[in-house]
């Protein structure tokens, strides 16, 4: 799960800041759009009362340094979520698909991606979240990390032992060719470096 909760965060920290500007360039935008950037700022905390018009949206697309959207969305945790703010969140992105907001557009489409995922995670947990459970999901994510770090290192390692292999055979290769070339060369111009009997008969 936690693979899955960096893939959705990665659809929307992959997004170039000209797609979000774009986003916020409508002026009316479609109602798929509007449905999707109200369900994302309201998993961020955000009120429905402070998402009713778009030009509010717009005002919290805009925000830079620590409350950038991208910034929130890579540092937000499922759990944190209230109960009835994800099922909310799940009425509102209800009937669509990645597909159907993509034909649209492409930045929102990233941002259902986020929604969805992180609306599936919070519900797939239960409905109160203790003290105990949130360090428990972290202890888990921190362990994960780590054997990811462990298993990344583990690959980088046997790459670089192949690499070097690779690098001695390519020396080994080319000393061998080296010598094959010094003993025709020594086969051509006879003992001692004299010139063979055809080259002197020649004279």
């Amino acid at each position: 799960k936690q693979w899955y909760q960096r893939r959705v965060r990665g659809q929307v920290m992959e997004l170039k800041q000209q797609t979000i500007a774009e986003l916020k360039s409508y002026s009316q935008p479609p109602p798929i759009v509007k449905f999707v950037m109200t369900a994302t700022f309201l998993i961020l905390g955000h009120t429905g009362k402070e998402l009713q018009k778009w030009p509010q949206l717009v005002v919290l697309m805009g925000k830079t340094g620590k409350d950038s959207l991208k910034r929130r969305v890579q540092g937000f945790e499922p759990d944190t979520m209230p109960w009835d703010v994800a099922t909310a969140c799940k009425e509102i992105l209800s009937g669509m698909d990645t597909g159907s907001v993509a034909d649209v557009s492409a930045g929102a489409a990233a941002f259902y991606i986020w929604c969805d995922g992180m609306v599936e995670e919070r519900l797939s947990l239960p409905e109160v979240i203790t003290q105990e459970i949130k360090e428990t999901r972290r202890r888990s994510i921190s362990r994960e990390d780590q054997n990811r770090k462990l298993t990344r290192g583990r690959t980088v390692e046997v790459l670089s032992r192949r690499s070097r292999s690779r690098d001695v055979i390519d020396v080994a290769g080319a000393n061998n060719k080296k010598g094959t070339d010094r003993s025709k060369s020594r086969g051509k111009a006879g003992p001692a470096g004299l010139k063979s009997p055809a080259v002197r008969r020649g004279r």
